[in-house]
């Protein structure tokens, strides 16, 4: 959200410059252009969590795939949305029927059935976000910060928590740069070499111990939100913006434009029609943050 009145206040800043509605569009575009070329993911016009999922090794994931209606499963699962995501409201832990019928019911209603990722269950008492980042001209990548959630856990997510989130501190969030290890930095630096044009975004990882952790043992990865996957140090404090928020939003925002810029002068842009398909998925999901960062909001929330 924060990102999204920061494009607002961008575009203001431009036409109060230049009195020209076309020139502060174009300006914006361009500005969604060199984000979206952080990551130019050329294999896939539109890339959705499993296709991201897809290139991390099974070792580091627990088992992915899309949601069959006709198949049986074993209670507890995960089910989401493999896109129209929003602040990760219907993604949700399946622990016996009725709560898959109401699930289920839900996805019909906003026309989804055949959108639902299926995703074990990890019942690890850890959850963080870890965000990497990868300079296009580097060889290797490192971690930038990592983030404990302690409200996420075993428990289920209820839509009032995302309430709690923005307006208290219902939902804890907790620095832990101390888990960062040279050797938890080389196992994400392999596993993000492997997904095709990616260099910058944030792991949402369980795991079971901080100890296995640090060697880049036993964790596994739920999702990975790429160019938008917000910092989320800047989450760790509610309602007031302090400036460490302002320089971490700051310092994400340009990377990515850098990141982007570099793509684009190597050859390696991302497509260009990725702008206009991300205004229709706005339109598409009723989701009109997604333009200017969907992740980035989720982030936010979290």
């Amino acid at each position: 959200m924060r990102l999204y009145f920061a494009f607002i206040i961008l575009g203001f800043i431009v036409y109060k410059k230049t009195k020209n509605v076309k020139k502060t569009i174009v300006f914006l575009l361009v500005m969604q252009y060199l984000l979206n070329s952080a990551n130019p993911f050329k294999f896939k016009r539109h890339v959705s969590k499993k296709d991201i999922l897809d290139f991390i090794p099974n070792k580091y994931k627990p088992r992915t795939e899309m949601f069959d209606i006709n198949k049986k499963y074993e209670y507890p699962f995960v089910l989401k949305p493999n896109i129209c995501t929003a602040t990760s409201i219907d993604v949700k832990v399946i622990e016996d029927e009725e709560d898959l019928e109401e699930y289920l019911d839900i996805m019909e209603e906003k026309s989804m059935l055949d959108n639902i990722i299926y995703q074990d269950f990890v019942p690890y008492e850890y959850e963080v976000g870890v965000l990497y980042e990868r300079n296009p001209w580097s060889k290797n990548g490192q971690i930038v910060s990592i983030v404990r959630n302690h409200s996420r856990g075993n428990r289920k997510i209820k839509p009032t928590d995302y309430i709690k989130a923005m307006f208290s501190n219902g939902m804890k969030l907790e620095d832990r740069e101390n888990l960062i290890t040279p050797q938890l930095t080389k196992i994400i630096d392999k596993i993000s070499k492997k997904v095709p044009d990616f260099y910058c975004g944030r792991y949402d990882i369980r795991f079971k111990n901080e100890d296995d952790f640090k060697q880049g043992k036993n964790f596994y990865i739920l999702e990975l939100n790429t160019v938008r996957g917000g910092d989320l140090r800047m989450t760790t404090k509610k309602m007031f913006i302090s400036f460490i928020d302002i320089f971490y939003m700051m310092r994400w925002f340009f990377i990515r434009l850098y990141y982007g810029f570099i793509n684009v002068i190597c050859g390696n842009g991302a497509n260009i029609f990725k702008i206009f398909d991300n205004l229709s998925y706005c339109i598409k999901c009723k989701n009109f943050y997604k333009f200017v960062g969907e992740e980035y909001f989720e982030s936010f929330l979290f």
